[in-house]
């Protein structure tokens, strides 16, 4: 790849800095009351106190603790999942196998040392999130030159929604550097000088990790691993490039082992998976065309479904199934099933309806303003990701003279979920933002090099 040019190497480390000052003052922000633990944070609060204490992963009677003021709907929202349990799966004083675990076990582990203190899990988080930028400069750098990864280390210290996750007790951030990790792995093994048994171990520690971490990217490490197999078995060597393919796997699955002996162990079943996947996949998916939606206390989010409810309510088939169950005694795993054939039989009841759903979720890639909430951060923060989106398609299509394959893949993938799965500003900013922040670095060179007299661009180069 080439070294730095000094001035290469300090606008990266001044990114670095810049990226540490901005979340530092966050954190300080979070501290002097905006304590950022609402929603999932308080879950995630919940998990790591029962964890430091000694009681697993399970939480308390007090996760139902509402402050006042919050409106009808949600007393009786909370009133049913007192019934039966948070998001109708958890029990407190159960284990849970709702969420992945490595987050929990962080936010677990840090409390354990420091106190179940909100601002010990935020320094840690802080410092861990500079790899963020850390981690897109190498991957930008990699794919399209010391400049361009600089710059897409900009991106990554100044994009709002990556400094938000860094002060929030919540995944996005560890889901964020799991994504980025696993291409700056696969990216490492791939290359020729590092295909040795080390690069295949070090790949499976890192995939089995970021499994732990979201189950969804257990696909983009198999197919970084695939298709390093398959670069080796077309260089020749068999029997060595099989010998490393099997080591990468064998780590990756030894790595998430214990998760699923523990729920084997824990709630009598042996899983390597959440069931989180089919409570998202029924908020996602049918919760927009069930009675109770539309209640709520989020008017904004609950308009961009008006005209696709108005269309397709009268001419449901199974309108029934989109219901949440009257769950009761049942068990999370039973739960979880229950739910997933609800989904896949209403779908394909409805699948007008479904691609209706799609749609408005395509739509979403093209929104720049908050639903939820107002004011000038928010205002800003969508605005970023405007400019984000923007520069990231400019970049991708400037980098089909270099192509990239593995990030469109990715790219791809990321979108296609979004899409016909689950679409959320946390979902889109922890799976698509950071290939559009990179091919954004890139665009950025290309008009940085346009710009730049002829001369210093070549002793540029030259350096």
């Amino acid at each position: 790849m080439g070294a730095l040019s000094r001035q290469q190497r300090i606008g990266l480390w001044a990114a670095l800095a810049v990226a540490f000052a901005l979340r530092l003052a966050l954190v300080v922000h979070a501290e002097a009351g905006g304590h950022f633990a609402f929603g999932d944070g308080r879950f995630y609060l919940e998990l790591g106190r029962s964890l430091a204490a000694g009681r697993g992963l399970a939480v308390s009677p007090a996760i139902f603790d509402l402050e006042p003021g919050r409106g009808a709907w949600t007393e009786a929202l909370m009133a049913r999942w007192r019934r039966t349990g948070l998001w109708d799966f958890i029990r407190p004083g159960y284990p849970t196998a709702f969420v992945m675990p490595l987050y929990p076990c962080f936010v677990g582990g840090v409390f354990r040392l420091f106190g179940p203190h909100l601002l010990a899990a935020r320094v840690v988080q802080l410092l861990l999130s500079l790899a963020v930028p850390a981690l897109t400069f190498s991957i930008g750098r990699r794919l399209f030159g010391a400049r361009a990864g600089v710059l897409a280390a900009w991106g990554a210290a100044l994009y709002p929604f990556f400094i938000f996750y860094a002060a929030s007790l919540t995944n996005q951030l560890f889901s964020i550097l799991a994504l980025l990790a696993v291409v700056e792995g696969y990216y490492r093994f791939r290359d020729r000088d590092r295909r040795s048994w080390a690069a295949a171990l070090a790949f499976g520690v890192v995939a089995g990790l970021a499994f732990l971490t979201r189950a969804e990217l257990a696909g983009p490490a198999l197919l970084g691993g695939l298709l390093v197999l398959g670069a080796a078995l077309k260089a020749g060597g068999r029997g060595r490039a099989l010998g490393r393919f099997a080591a990468f796997a064998a780590v990756a699955v030894l790595v998430a082992l214990p998760w699923a002996a523990r729920n084997a162990a824990s709630l009598g079943h042996f899983s390597f998976l959440s069931t989180q996947g089919p409570r998202v996949l029924w908020e996602a998916n049918l919760q927009p065309l069930s009675a109770e939606f539309g209640r709520g206390d989020v008017a904004a989010y609950e308009l961009q479904y008006d005209a696709l409810r108005a269309r397709e309510l009268p001419r449901l088939r199974r309108a029934d199934l989109a219901e949440m169950p009257a769950f009761d005694a049942e068990g999370e795993f039973e739960r979880a099933a229950t739910l997933q054939a609800r989904v896949a039989a209403f779908v394909r009841a409805n699948p007008r309806a479904y691609l209706g759903l799609c749609g408005v979720r395509a739509r979403q890639f093209l929104r720049f303003g908050s639903l939820n909430f107002g004011g000038p951060v928010y205002a800003l923060s969508y605005g970023s990701y405007a400019v984000v989106f923007i520069l990231g398609v400019a970049g991708l299509v400037v980098s089909f003279r270099r192509p990239a394959p593995y990030l469109y893949v990715l790219l791809a993938y990321g979108a296609a979920v979004l899409v016909f799965v689950v679409y959320g500003t946390a979902f889109r900013a922890s799976s698509v933002d950071p290939w559009l922040i990179i091919f954004g670095g890139l665009a950025l060179d290309r008009v940085w090099a346009r710009l730049r007299p002829r001369g210093e661009a070549g002793a540029e180069a030259r350096a």
